[in-house]
């Protein structure tokens, strides 16, 4: 099974031994919505155009690949909605 979005996240925060306030050094994305993803409670994110921008910026930081990982978010978006 795939992992989830925040599993991803997750693993390789801690493979790059990275906490939500180097990420949001990297990336000037706010804590909360840092902690947001991270906790996938997606009703405390912003809309959805940043979404997507942020998504790539912690892509970006965590060495990752970005439309994956956007696919990704989406998918796990599709699963809780249905």
């Amino acid at each position: 099974m795939d992992k989830s979005f925040q599993e991803i996240l997750q693993e390789q925060m801690h493979l790059k031994n990275m906490d939500v306030e180097k990420i949001r050094q990297q990336t000037g994305i706010l804590e909360r919505y840092l902690t947001a993803f991270i906790d996938g409670e997606k009703d405390r994110l912003p809309a959805a155009p940043y979404v997507r921008g942020y998504i790539f910026k912690i892509a970006a930081a965590l060495d990752l690949n970005s439309e994956e990982l956007w696919e990704s978010f989406r998918r796990d978006e599709k699963i809780r909605k249905s």
